[in-house]
């Protein structure tokens, strides 16, 4: 017999025990099975959804499917990489069980993951919701209410930046559409030391070198950094983006913190990982069919406004763009002021009785924000600088009335509405006297001759670029050349501005004839300076060298200094440039000397007809090509 208090203590452990083993938070075996035998009747696995939540896509040999996270806490089964069935089964088990508890629970680590669940298999049923402390407290910290895809222009001086980066804002729900200063930046970046050498970066980044990392940061330190530090402009496209699926985007995107891939410059880049993102947000887009070999930035963003994902796009001019727009607007004798004044190792000239009260402000306006484009630039704050920025504000503010300045128009084009980054060519020409048909391709990405629209002016890239010829009468294939990396940078100087311009390419070329083949690997590089005399002229003066390696060479190589002027014009409807080049070989090599000139004629966005003639010099000998190319970009 149990006295009444020990009947009493016995119905309480009895009571407990079948709340617990009853309870919603551990589902029986019983329950757990069916479950298991849903997903196997429906194959859970193969779903695209699930798929887009692992990041699963077609392995390129076979039939399986292999996540293009690389980091293993990402996975819950041991071989959950390469096996989405495994993944699923280990998801679901973890989802179904009473430990961890707290924020190690497989609900709090995959939100995104356990609602997607919730939908396919009524889970609510049998298993109750997790109290997800750190998860809550970030949800409600960031506060999500709206999501802006935003584009900083291409930086030529950084090797990651040259195509332009992407990355996410996100503005809290309460927040004014004008001031996001409150918001918070989804970034995707390799995760490379800051100083790195740019060869080392470049060379690491195209191979998968690097990790690659999510992280989230405040916004207004990423536009400090693109607008002030770097002087890139920036386009932002505000998503039309419901609840729900913003919802989903951040439960992915806890699910993705702290987690690494392996970066690649053309396919895993920001602007790829991106789109993984939006896809789990919106699960009725395909985002990624067209980036299976390269992922160029400008190219996702037209992908998300082909999909209609877009419902507004913003320009955010560049601190250096505002500047110039202003100087723009002044006479030369006040832009020669300007100078004066942010010279600090002289005394501040006064300017009061020289100029009127407008001209003033402008002065004293324009004079501050050129003082705080150097200090961006030059990455140092001088105390002289800082004490004539006060001056400026202090006379500035003594001015009771407005600089009237003309608004900085947006630019005609977008990054989206540019021509295709891919490009493919077919011609014909008449090279050493006789005729042949050309093939051109270039997968990458843009050059001096195409068309400018929506790209940074004065810049070329071409990666892989190949041109192969024909020649009927001797039938013979040539391979005229085979740019792996061609880079051109001109960025025009004048008092203000002073950038430098450069250039570096490498890959194979024939330096013979069709008759006398001769194939190197060539490599130069080459800096200068850049000056634009009259309105869309650019003239470039560039020096440095030249490395050919060719077994065919007399010693296997040829080395030498080289000197370049280059000459670009844009007119209505093409451009055209001309360029001379001399290289002195050493050792025992003739000199070499080559003009070049091509004009191209823009039929729409995505063709283009383009003219090019060659006299070259080499070997002692003089050679001339005349050629004429259809150009299609895609």
């Amino acid at each position: 017999m149990y006295s009444p208090l020990q009947s009493m203590m016995r119905f309480a452990l009895v009571l407990v025990f079948v709340l617990v083993v009853a309870a919603p938070g551990a589902a029986s075996g019983a329950d757990a099975t069916s479950l298991r035998e849903i997903v196997r009747q429906k194959q859970l696995w193969t779903a695209r959804y699930w798929r887009v939540l692992g990041h699963y896509r077609p392995d390129r040999l076979g039939a399986g499917y292999t996540s293009e996270i690389d980091d293993p806490a990402f996975f819950l089964a041991a071989d959950g990489k390469g096996n989405p069935a495994a993944e699923l089964q280990a998801t679901l088990d973890a989802m179904l069980s009473p430990l961890p508890e707290g924020d190690r629970h497989a609900q709090c680590r995959f939100p995104a993951r356990y609602q997607w669940l919730r939908e396919q298999l009524d889970l609510d049923r049998l298993v109750a919701a997790r109290d997800c402390p750190e998860y809550g407290t970030w949800r409600t910290t960031i506060n999500a209410g709206s999501v802006t895809l935003v584009f900083p222009a291409a930086y030529m001086n950084a090797p990651s930046s040259m195509f332009g980066h992407t990355l996410l804002r996100i503005d809290p729900a309460d927040s004014r559409k004008d001031t996001p200063l409150t918001s918070y930046a989804l970034n995707y970046a390799a995760n490379a030391l800051p100083d790195m050498n740019g060869l080392v970066y470049s060379y690491k980044g195209l191979f998968g070198g690097f990790p690659g990392e999510f992280s989230i940061v405040p916004y207004y330190e990423k536009i400090a950094q693109y607008n002030d530090m770097e002087s890139r402009d920036v386009w932002e496209y505000t998503l039309n983006l419901t609840p729900a699926e913003i919802d989903r985007l951040m439960a992915h995107t806890w699910e993705l913190r702290d987690m690494q891939s392996d970066y690649f410059f053309f396919d895993e880049n920001c602007s790829y990982m991106l789109l993984t993102v939006l896809e789990a947000a919106r699960d009725d887009v395909s985002l990624l069919e067209a980036f299976a070999v390269k992922a160029i930035p400008a190219d996702t963003v037209r992908a998300v406004h082909d999909q209609g994902m877009i419902a507004d796009r913003r320009f955010r001019a560049s601190s250096a763009s505002r500047l110039m727009s202003q100087l723009g607007q002044m006479t030369q004798a006040d832009r020669a002021q300007v100078l004066r004044l942010g010279d600090v190792n002289a005394p501040a000239a006064d300017i009061e009785s020289q100029h009127t009260p407008l001209q003033r402000a402008r002065i004293y306006e324009t004079t501050y924000d050129y003082l705080r484009y150097l200090a961006s630039r030059d990455g140092e704050r001088v105390p002289q600088r800082v004490r004539r920025s006060y001056e400026m504000l202090a006379a500035r503010s003594r001015l009771a009335l407005d600089s009237e300045w003309q608004p900085l128009p947006t630019p005609r084009v977008a990054p989206e509405e540019g021509h295709g980054t891919s490009r493919i060519g077919i011609g014909a020409g008449r090279a050493f006297d006789d005729g042949y048909l050309s093939f051109q391709y270039r997968p990458a990405f843009h050059d001096l001759v195409d068309d400018p629209a929506g790209f940074a002016p004065g810049s070329q890239i071409n990666f892989f670029a190949l041109d192969a010829r024909y020649f009927p009468d001797g039938r013979n294939l040539e391979l005229a050349s085979f740019r792996l990396i061609d880079i051109v940078s001109l960025s025009p100087r004048d008092a203000f501005f002073r950038p430098w311009s450069w250039q570096t390419e490498t890959g194979v070329l024939n330096i013979g004839r069709p008759d006398d083949r001769m194939y190197a690997w060539n490599g130069s590089a080459s800096g200068g300076v850049s000056y634009r005399p009259g309105r869309g002229i650019t003239v470039s003066a560039l020096a440095g060298g030249v490395l050919d390696v060719s077994g065919e060479l007399e010693r296997d190589y040829r080395v030498g200094p080289s000197v370049e002027m280059i000459g670009l014009l844009r007119f209505r409807g093409g451009s055209s440039k001309l360029s001379i080049k001399a290289v002195e070989y050493f050792p025992d090599t003739p000199d070499e000397y080559r003009l070049q000139y091509e004009q191209a004629h823009y039929l729409d966005r995505d063709h283009a007809i383009r003219f090019g003639f060659t006299h070259h010099r080499r070997f002692r000998q003089s050679d001339r090509d005349i050629r004429i190319n259809l150009h299609r970009y895609f």
